[in-house]
């Protein structure tokens, strides 16, 4: 099955000092796994909870206490806003980003970034009772202000929310896919977006709706960035243990005198998220499974390159891994791209 559609999360509840007495808060730190998240504001974490969900709460939770102690209108925006639609970040900050039409009057908060920027009404939202811009403006505003891998991550993930699409019927979704690249292309030429234009311009471009986890956007981002095609993602494969989809194929294709052409080889490259293994009993279940795929594809198919997460902190060696199927003379025609390397 398709992974689900990503949505916005749950918000975390904020402890306020300033709305609590002595004693009661003395007893929540005493019998709770309290973090504070910015001055007289604290978040309960779930010490169950894995390492990046923990940062994503925290981050949550910093944006409800700004929006509750808020003295002035403004909008969370960037990679706050991205995170609050439900957005994946890859590279977690400690700093939240609101956008507001006029010039503060105090210095900045250290835990701030306000932007100042006059948003048109219908760019701002609400998402769960909180002001924020809305998932196209601010998918433009995060490729053009983060690194390209980053911000190739948040739009991957934007566009699959506002298009909703089904990998079993890719031609069906093309249009409206394009008519969205299109349309935020259109929107960044506006004069208030002139700020990392060229690189936001190259993100749109390669942005996939069907890359189905931040890690596979990631993946993708190593293999376009340092010259390879734009992969397929989900690409579907008949075999005779059924139908399957991997997470992103190159195929590349041999012309003849003739005009024809065949293909010369099919490549796929895959993510295995360690989620997905779960129990050692389940663990050994999947990789099973995962081996019967593989095998079948591999029959009526080509050959396929597996990562985890640890192997995307060194993009030279991943690189290295898929390419490694190709010719050398074809490799060594790659020419990396300037606005995706970043």
């Amino acid at each position: 099955m398709p992974a689900e559609i990503p949505s916005p999360p749950e918000l975390p509840v904020v402890l306020l000092t300033s709305e609590l007495t002595a004693g009661s808060l003395a007893h929540a730190r005493a019998h709770q796994d309290l973090r504070r998240v910015r001055r007289g504001a604290d978040v309960e974490l779930t010490p169950s909870d894995p390492a990046w969900r923990r940062r994503e709460t925290v981050m949550l939770a910093r944006c409800v206490a700004i929006a509750r102690t808020a003295r002035m209108r403004s909008a969370f925006s960037h990679v706050s806003a991205a995170l609050i639609h439900g957005c994946p970040i890859w590279t977690p900050g400690s700093l939240t980003h609101v956008t507001q039409a006029v010039k503060p009057s105090s210095g900045r908060p250290a835990d701030m970034v306000r932007h100042r920027s006059r948003i048109p009404d219908g760019e701002v939202t609400s998402v769960r009772g909180l002001n924020v811009t809305t998932l196209e403006r601010t998918i433009l505003d995060c490729v053009r202000t983060v690194h390209p891998r980053d911000g190739l991550v948040i739009a991957d993930a934007g566009m699959r929310m506002l298009i909703r699409p089904d990998r079993r019927y890719r031609e069906r979704y093309l249009p409206r896919i394009e008519e969205l690249r299109e349309r935020l292309l259109t929107r960044l030429e506006g004069p208030d977006l002139a700020r990392g234009r060229r690189r936001a311009r190259a993100v749109l471009r390669a942005a996939d709706p069907y890359a189905e986890s931040a890690a596979e956007s990631v993946l993708r981002w190593i293999a376009i960035s340092r010259g390879l095609p734009y992969p397929t993602t989900q690409y579907l494969v008949e075999t005779r243990k059924g139908r399957f989809f991997c997470d992103m194929t190159w195929v590349t294709r041999r012309v003849y005198q003739d005009g024809s052409a065949a293909p010369s080889l099919v490549l796929h490259a895959e993510f295995d998220g360690e989620g997905k293994y779960g129990d050692d009993v389940r663990a050994a279940r999947v990789v099973r499974e995962e081996k019967v795929r593989e095998d079948a594809i591999r029959e009526v198919s080509g050959p396929m390159v597996r990562f985890m997460r640890p192997d995307l902190g060194n993009p030279d060696d991943v690189f290295a891994r898929i390419t490694a199927a190709f010719s050398r003379r074809y490799v060594l025609t790659l020419r990396s791209r300037p606005d995706l390397r970043g």
